[in-house]
């Protein structure tokens, strides 16, 4: 026989049956709500990007950036992927243009600072002997500072400017040539050569005129009519010395005749100097003269000039001889001769030329300085 449970069975009752249906039907009914507004709510306006943005902030000749329409997937059925624009012409031509390369650039001079010091030193070095009138050393220094920059306009520009002073167009004419061929590398000298070329092309178009065969015999080559030799400009130069009472540099340029070979065993060439003594007599000098050619040997091979240097020295008076001389120098004269053949003459002044004429031919007591 079973025993009787201790736990009174509660029953459920109408009334909380009632509630709980009522609370159900009742949320069923705001889930639906929800839905349907959510489904019927209006379209939003479309989200726009302006081309702007894609060209790195470029904006069209028009002053209004173009606009590229983006559609949410959300707000519209056709869920396709824009297509971004094109930028426009205009704003393609804002663009910077790339910058052409300079072409043919001077290659960077490979020198260590001793060296690039000494090349400066051995440039200037050459200047200041040009200046002091010691053409012979002043090429040498150029040439020095050439072989230490093959790649530097510099020491060319130098070496044509001495040649030019020297009365040598042609081996001028060299210089500027190479530095010419750099291009635009050699930078101002190359403008510089680019000018001398040029000219000397226009000087030579109007050498080549009808009737220029005379006037380049008598101004050009400066050789008179049947000779093999002239003279051109003779300079004197004045060198400082106080250890001299005169010192002074001569530089007489011999132009040869085109396409004539030159024997230097054949040529003698005369230069005297005069002083006065006490101011009234006029006597040869008792002077120290030596005399070089600028480019050794003188042959009118590379060029149909050649130069020559004549130095002048005076001493001071003899402080202790019992009559002290007052000699001044006076003047020059020069006579070259060929073949035993009078070519050329000069001198200075005026009047020493007019008192002693040169001879037509060369004459065994002539004084000779080769």
């Amino acid at each position: 026989m079973l025993a009787a449970s201790p736990i009174t069975r509660q029953t459920v009752g109408r009334t909380f049956m009632v509630a709980a249906s009522l609370l159900a039907t009742l949320g069923v009914v705001q889930l639906g709500v929800l839905f349907w507004a959510y489904a019927h709510r209006p379209p939003g306006p479309p989200r726009t990007i302006s081309i702007a943005s894609l060209t790195g902030g470029q904006v069209a000749a028009t002053g209004e950036a173009e606009k590229l329409e983006m559609t949410d997937p959300l707000q519209s059925t056709e869920n396709a992927t824009p297509k971004p624009a094109e930028p426009s012409a205009a704003a393609l031509a804002a663009l910077t243009p790339p910058r052409p390369v300079p072409l043919n650039p001077r290659p960077p001079t490979l020198m260590e600072p001793e060296q690039s010091d000494r090349f400066k030193e051995t440039v200037n070095l050459g200047k200041l002997l040009r200046e002091r009138g010691d053409m012979s050393t002043a090429l040498t220094r150029f040439r020095e500072a050439a072989t230490m920059d093959a790649a530097s306009p510099e020491p060319l520009f130098e070496l044509a400017l001495t040649f030019e002073k020297m009365s040598l167009p042609d081996k001028a004419s060299e210089q500027w040539r190479r530095i010419y061929e750099m291009g635009e590398a050699g930078g101002p000298y190359y403008t510089a050569a680019e000018a001398r070329l040029h000219q000397a092309k226009q000087t030579t178009m109007q050498d080549a005129a009808p009737g220029a065969d005379a006037i380049a015999a008598e101004v050009e080559e400066n050789i008179p009519a049947g000779k093999t030799l002239g003279i051109l400009a003779v300079t004197v130069q004045d060198e400082d010395d106080r250890a001299s009472a005169k010192r002074l540099a001569i530089s007489i340029p011999l132009k040869a005749r085109a396409r004539e070979k030159v024997n230097v065993r054949d040529l003698t060439i005369q230069v005297l100097f005069y002083d006065t003594v006490d101011n009234k007599n006029l006597v040869q000098t008792t002077a120290n003269v030596s005399s070089r050619w600028t480019s050794a040997p003188a042959d009118w091979a590379d060029s149909n000039i050649e130069t020559l240097e004549v130095a002048y020295q005076l001493p001071l008076p003899d402080a202790k001889a019992a009559r002290r001389e007052n000699r001044k120098y006076f003047g020059y004269l020069v006579r070259v001769y060929y073949k035993g053949d009078l070519q050329a003459s000069a001198g200075a002044p005026d009047q020493l030329v007019q008192q002693y004429p040169p001879d037509e031919k060369l004459t065994d007591d002539a004084h000779k300085k080769k």
